[in-house]
């Protein structure tokens, strides 16, 4: 009887092993939140996902305690032709979704971690990306960068337009760790409105910037069969990495009316199998706070964390960009 029992049990673990690892595919545990915990972040209304994304890999593929800076990484992407151009694209598709009083949003996580990779990182207490801190005769209030921006540009007008002629005729100001009152006007007396948030992000990082120590190497990858095996590949090796797919789905994992235009770049941070499902699911860490609101339920959210089913997430990925 006991060997009949400790029989069955071996077949029960075998159908399930093979089943959960079918076609190479890898369902070990993984989490990596109890290894290297990584602050949740919200990036509210800007789309700066990619750059969220960018960040969070970059800390973890460092394994540095330093929070990185997400505004930096999304600002410096704003300068590069790719970013222009994606820009552009979403004006001619969607006449809502990019206003000139906004920072370049909407970008590529492999070429914005890149980027940033020669210039060294930039720690995020020095350059929010969560709110930015306003100073309106000495009392701080806390402004969501996209508001910010907006604030921003119309100090610069005023300016250019002789409206505000030095520091102490400021209504207000942005300050950070490395910005005054003077330096903020500075800079927006100097530079073409253009320009400004560039300036302003040097201003706070430059000086402060810490090297990799490391050379991370970027890859992204679009062949959704081979992506399958380079996720879980990854996961094993102990590699988090980012994942680009359509945002509808956060709401209804069965919506699959994909677009480019709602397309959302978020991290994987673990996997496990669901013996319900009999799949693997991957921890997504999303980039709007810890909240749960909003998600469909059957997402399991954990404080901003989703437990994704890997059937969703196949027909809704385009690509994904792996650090190592």
């Amino acid at each position: 009887m006991i060997k009949l029992i400790k029989s069955s049990a071996a077949l029960m673990l075998t159908f399930v092993s093979l089943t959960a690892f079918a076609n190479g595919e890898d369902c070990t545990s993984v989490d990596f939140r109890n290894q290297f915990p990584i602050v949740m972040r919200d990036q509210k209304s800007l789309a700066w996902c990619f750059a969220h994304a960018s960040a969070d890999n970059l800390q973890f593929a460092e394994k540095t305690n330093i929070q990185i800076s997400a505004a930096d990484i999304a600002i410096n992407y704003g300068n590069s032709n790719t970013s222009k151009i994606m820009n552009l694209f979403q004006r001619w598709t969607n006449k809502n979704a990019i206003r000139e009083d906004r920072p370049n949003e909407y970008g590529l996580a492999k070429i914005a971690s890149q980027m940033i990779i020669d210039q060294g990182f930039c720690p995020e207490s020095y350059f929010p990306s969560d709110d930015w801190q306003k100073i309106t005769n000495g009392q701080v209030q806390p402004v969501q960068i996209v508001r910010a921006a907006q604030d921003i540009y119309a100090l610069a007008d005023d300016i250019k337009n002789n409206k505000i002629g030095g520091p102490n005729q400021l209504p207000y100001y942005y300050q950070f760790k490395k910005i005054n009152a003077e330096i903020f006007y500075n800079i927006l007396a100097r530079n073409d409105k253009s320009k400004v948030l560039d300036k302003m992000r040097r201003a706070a990082c430059d000086s402060v910037r810490i090297p990799f120590r490391k050379n991370i190497d970027v890859d992204m990858k679009f062949n959704v069969s081979g992506m399958v095996n380079a996720m879980n590949t990854s996961l094993s090796a102990g590699r988090a990495f980012s994942v680009d797919v359509y945002n509808q789905i956060f709401s209804n994992i069965d919506n699959n009316k994909n677009g480019l235009t709602n397309l959302h770049t978020v991290m994987v941070y673990g996997r496990k199998y669901d013996s319900v499902r009999k799949q693997c699911l991957y921890m997504i860490k999303n980039s709007y706070s810890e909240s749960c609101s909003g998600y469909d339920p059957r997402l399991r959210c954990d404080q901003g964390y989703l437990w994704f089913p890997g059937s969703a997430l196949l027909k809704n990925m385009t690509s994904a960009v792996f650090y190592k």
